[in-house]
């Protein structure tokens, strides 16, 4: 019985003494101070934002710039991304073998001038000999046949020069259309022709 007493005041101690040490602790808790933050004030203002996005710019009518001639790209006059004009200078090719052709042809049409006269020559000399019986009409009509044959050559040859200065001015390429120049996949020294598989540039 003594034994039993004794525990419970013993375990009468140990609950007041702890209530009395919580006390003090919620005393502390609410005697201290607040602890301060910083705090940051937020004012308005305008701000631009930018966002990429992958994309392909396709004009309402797009033109491919390709060569007529065969020969080495000579000089760009343009950069990509240029606004153009139509018959603006886009390109020059050096194709020498067309200068050649139009000199050739030059020559030609000369020599053909100098044959047409000499056969005018020989007709007209023919002519008043074949009107007096003095030779036969035979000699006059091989002198027109052959008069002929020599005006044929001449417009032959002046087809010829036509065609060659042709092809010469198709080694300056003007722009067909007003537009922006695309890429430019070839170079200064680049070899390209009629059937290149990619264009000189898209108008």
């Amino acid at each position: 019985m003594k034994t039993k007493s004794t525990l419970n005041i013993l375990t009468g101690l140990s609950l007041f003494i702890a209530a009395c040490g919580s006390g003090n602790t919620n005393n502390k808790a609410q005697n201290a101070e607040p602890q301060a933050y910083p705090v940051v004030e937020i004012i308005p203002q305008n701000t631009s934002l930018e966002t990429t996005y992958p994309a392909m710019l396709e004009g309402q009518q797009n033109v491919d710039i390709r060569p007529k001639v065969d020969g080495f790209i000579e000089k760009i006059y343009v950069d990509e991304g240029a606004t153009v004009k139509k018959g603006q200078v886009l390109f020059s090719i050096n194709a020498p073998q067309y200068e050649q052709a139009v000199r050739t042809a030059t020559a030609a049409i000369k020599s053909a001038e100098a044959d047409v006269s000499a056969a005018q020559l020989q007709y007209d000399k023919t002519k008043p000999l074949v009107d007096k019986d003095i030779i036969s009409k035979f000699e006059l009509d091989n002198a027109a046949l052959t008069l002929t044959a020599k005006k044929a050559n001449l417009s032959q040859a002046k087809a010829a020069l036509a065609n060659a200065k042709t092809n010469l001015s198709y080694t300056i390429v003007n722009s067909p259309v007003n537009g922006v120049i695309g890429s430019i996949p070839y170079k200064v020294g680049a070899l390209v022709s009629s059937s290149s598989p990619l264009p000189l540039t898209t108008v």
